[in-house]
């Protein structure tokens, strides 16, 4: 489940230099942008600057933008308007002080609907698979997958291969999992399986890949 609260900006804990992500039209989530954090003046200002090996749209004073900011917990976002943007002796732009961040903390159970293509391979039975399917949500301790034949049976282990998007970069991963329930739909076998990946750089990636379906979701009604 997700933990939705409002919090103040230095209740974030952010660091200079950190990585956000701006998003020039809020009504357009998947277009976001690295941003490196400079400081900010409390009550007045927040300053942001794009990496120096990033992309930056074209912006303007008086732009209504996005930002999103992950954390460890979960997610921060909060509307806000371009103040000024100087440009000599480094690009900075100087944000409107927000004064309350809508975060969302993301849980182990929290899932989010997703049309995800996805590989099955039944490790138990190593004669399935890998057999094509697709994931209709997903979280960080599991997935519900539908496949037009079955897969396997419940307490089978399998592994389960798909294409994480993630701030438009592209991962394809293949996690380790077990079938937790079968059911026979009108659209084929739907399983509910659970993650038991110990490898750390796949739960980083599955905890990105949430984190940003979360945030895309929410983009839209903070415009």
């Amino acid at each position: 489940m997700t933990e939705e609260t409002h919090l103040h900006f230095d209740q974030l804990n952010l660091k200079f230099g950190q990585r956000l992500q701006l998003l020039p039209n809020p009504s357009e989530p998947g277009e976001r942008y690295e941003s490196l954090l400079l400081g900010c003046l409390p009550g007045e200002t927040v300053m942001i600057t794009p990496p120096p090996d990033g992309e930056y749209p074209l912006l303007s004073e008086g732009q209504r933008v996005v930002i999103r900011v992950t954390t460890s917990g979960g997610v921060a976002m909060f509307p806000t308007q371009i103040l000024h943007i100087a440009e000599v002796p480094l690009y900075i732009l100087y944000l409107d002080f927000p004064n309350a961040i809508k975060y969302r903390q993301v849980r182990v159970a929290a899932r989010v609907n997703v049309a995800l293509p996805v590989l099955l391979s039944n490790l138990t039975s190593g004669q399935l698979g890998p057999i094509a399917g697709r994931a209709s949500d997903i979280s960080l301790g599991g997935a519900k997958v539908v496949f037009d034949q079955q897969v396997g049976a419940i307490g089978d282990e399998v592994e389960l291969k798909g294409k994480f998007e993630i701030a438009q970069i592209k991962r394809i991963l293949s996690v380790s999992a077990q079938i937790r329930t079968e059911k026979q739909t009108p659209q084929g076998y739907e399983y509910g399986i659970q993650f038991f990946e110990q490898d750390e750089d796949k739960q980083l990636v599955l905890f990105g890949f949430i984190y940003s379906a979360l945030a895309m979701s929410d983009a839209n009604k903070l415009e």
